[in-house]
């Protein structure tokens, strides 16, 4: 999340507070009272859409890489054995396919990658017999698969994630602005009516405003810096 948009949740909050504490003095006028509802309702819907927010799509990154590593050294065990296999019955097919090494594995493309691993189970169930050989039993393949079916799942993950994100995001902003507009276009108003009949609430109230409209040009000149 933005650090303006941390910004903006804070000092909102901070209005609300100040409002919260004295309610008592804002129950007795019933057109303030509407307006306190209608921003304390705003505010819960910002709130609610932060406690929804997605994970983080580089902790889906991270995992999707560790998931690669493990198939990766499954796939170069498997296809060595093929190898060797390959070369001592001469089947020049085989070894075209089975010749790989740790190198060629990490530059593969993630789907090549994952074509590879599931032509590789299909060529290793052919060779059983003789990977016994190699202490690699069916139990060594369904690993490779299982693995490679893990991975394909997590490679589209992270890009759902950061679109999720930016949803979330955008979400979260319009609900933002929908609470500032209530603060600025009704409760501003409404606290300039009150300013000589509750001096406390009105200066209590203008010391968290500040707050927001301090922030409001932090985000001005952020959004300057970028153009």
């Amino acid at each position: 999340m933005k650090k303006s948009t941390n910004n903006f949740l804070r000092t909102l909050q901070a209005v609300n507070a100040v409002l919260k504490k004295n309610q008592g003095k804002i129950e007795s006028l019933a057109a303030l009272v509407a307006v306190c509802t209608l921003f304390d309702q705003s505010l819960e819907e910002v709130e609610d859409l932060l406690k929804v927010a997605p994970s983080d799509p580089e902790l889906a990154t991270e995992s999707k890489n560790l998931t690669r590593t493990a198939l990766e050294v499954e796939t170069l065990e498997m296809a060595l054995a093929l190898l060797a296999i390959a070369n001592g019955n001469k089947n020049m097919e085989l070894h075209r396919f089975s010749n790989t090494n740790e190198s060629k594995l990490s530059h593969c493309k993630e789907q090549e990658l994952v074509t590879y691993c599931k032509q590789l189970a299909t060529e290793a169930k052919k060779h059983l017999e003789k990977l016994a050989g190699f202490n690699l039993k069916m139990e060594n393949i369904q690993k490779l698969e299982q693995l490679t079916t893990e991975f394909n799942n997590q490679i589209s993950v992270p890009r759902i994630k950061i679109g999720e994100r930016k949803a979330a995001n955008q979400n979260l902003e319009q609900a933002i602005n929908r609470t500032m507009d209530i603060l600025r276009d009704q409760l501003d108003i409404q606290m300039e009516v009150i300013k000589r009949s509750e001096p406390e609430l009105y200066s209590e109230y203008k010391t968290a405003r500040q707050v927001v409209s301090l922030g409001t040009r932090h985000k001005k000149d952020e959004d300057n810096k970028d153009k």
